[in-house]
């Protein structure tokens, strides 16, 4: 019984300055985990957007999550670090929504086959995809 308590002591003391230097790391992961497994806020595959920037994402970890930027460059991020970034929007899950781009292009290298071969290759893309696009408009002005 003398022992005991020098013991319990000497065992206290150890999980103490243990938890001091594995505690943020055992809170990160656990943070991480929640986020992943709790929110569970998209899968791969999914494009996404998030603090005004649009991703897809391309893996996701059990601590990270690879988002492929549209300029082709891959960024992994924690996954903490994405709960706290603000409103994320899937846009993968969302209802259906219209995305809209303007291209300008000189009138004067615009043939009307031109136009028809873009529209048959956006309609192509658009046929391509139909879990994702239903349909599209082209408008051509002067």
């Amino acid at each position: 019984s003398g022992e005991v308590i020098p013991l319990m002591a000497s065992l206290a003391t150890a999980v103490l300055a243990w938890s001091f230097v594995f505690g943020g790391t055992v809170a990160t992961c656990f943070e991480n985990i929640v986020f992943l497994f709790g929110i569970h806020a998209f899968d791969v595959g999914d494009q996404i957007s998030l603090a005004g920037e649009r991703y897809e994402v391309k893996r996701i970890r059990l601590l990270t999550t690879d988002l492929l930027m549209r300029d082709g460059s891959l960024w992994r991020v924690e996954n903490k670090k994405l709960a706290d970034m603000g409103t994320l929007f899937n846009y993968s899950t969302s209802q259906n929504h219209g995305v809209g781009f303007n291209i300008y292009v000189p009138v004067v290298d615009t043939t009307e086959d031109l136009v028809e071969a873009v529209r048959r290759d956006v309609a192509a893309y658009v046929d391509s995809r139909p879990n994702s696009l239903s349909n599209f408009s082209l408008t051509v002005r002067d």
